[in-house]
């Protein structure tokens, strides 16, 4: 099993701020779809390394950014269902 950490957000727009914020900083996340197990909230979510964790925390405190959760999913991978071309 291998982790997956998401930021998740009420609504697309404050996704995208955080997004372009972290990104100007040379904070690598990647916009991802919102896990069902997560959130119904927002469509869109940000997957980033735990390593990162503190650092963004850090960033939403400071700028105040308008987040749902951070979240922590255990995932397996099913050979049968995530095919790739």
């Amino acid at each position: 099993m291998e982790t997956q950490h998401y930021i998740l957000f009420r609504n697309h727009t404050s996704g995208m701020a955080l997004y372009q914020g972290l990104k100007e900083k040379k904070i690598r996340t990647v916009i991802a779809p919102t896990p069902r197990s997560a959130s119904t909230s927002c469509g869109i979510s940000l997957m980033f390394l735990a390593e990162d964790q503190e650092v963004i925390r850090k960033y939403i405190a400071e700028y105040q950014m308008d987040i749902l959760d951070i979240v922590h999913i255990e995932q397996s991978f099913d050979s049968n269902r995530h095919k790739f071309c």
